[in-house]
């Protein structure tokens, strides 16, 4: 397949909270070149918290782009250079939510909107959390965080509305959770109710 390929350097257009616009042109196999606007940046990291008691541990909060309070995981991008996604995963939910993870699966990686978005994604699960702390918001924060039954949490994520970053980290989260026979009958025993 031959493929556009980008000419120049790209043009940052907009750059504020870790994120950037850029403008790149790009040839295409016919010849001609067009530009393209790209959002992104970074590359963040993301995790869906779960107890020792079996409850996915979220934060709810407002979204400018949605114009909705919405009921998310947790995640951030690297403070520092040389950060990994799994130290980014454990210092988010502690600062976000002030649970500290127990261990951690690497559910893999996803682009966010690859016709338009830059951004890789990293997917993490987080398992036997605890609350250890308070959470420690960044002012743009304001976060309700909640706890809630992994069965609950699941009837939630098959309704309209979500966040998309959410949706992909309980999708891939759900095979490791039903593993766990505890927290799969309670969720078995919740879907009896609507079937």
């Amino acid at each position: 397949m031959q493929v556009p390929k980008p000419v120049g350097e790209p043009t940052v257009v907009w750059k504020k909270y870790g994120k950037k616009v850029v403008c790149q042109n790009f040839e295409f196999p016919d010849g001609h070149v067009e530009d393209f606007y790209l959002f992104g940046g970074g590359r963040p990291t993301i995790v869906l918290a779960v107890t020792k008691a079996g409850n996915i541990v979220a934060g709810r909060q407002y979204r400018p782009g949605a114009n909705m309070v919405l009921d998310e995981v947790f995640g951030g991008h690297a403070e520092k250079p040389g950060e990994t996604p799994e130290e980014i995963a454990r210092r988010e939910l502690l600062q976000e939510s002030g649970y500290s993870a127990g261990a951690l699966v690497n559910l893999g990686w996803f682009y966010l909107d690859p016709p338009v978005n830059i951004t890789a994604v990293d997917v993490f699960l987080a398992l036997d959390c605890e609350r250890v702390a308070e959470p420690k918001l960044d002012r743009s924060e304001v976060i309700e965080i909640f706890e809630r039954p992994v069965a609950e949490w699941y009837a939630q994520m098959r309704t309209s509305g979500q966040n998309a970053i959410t949706l992909v980290a309980s999708l891939w989260a759900e095979p490791y959770l039903r593993r766990s026979r505890r927290l799969w009958r309670r969720f078995r025993r919740f879907l009896r109710k609507f079937v």
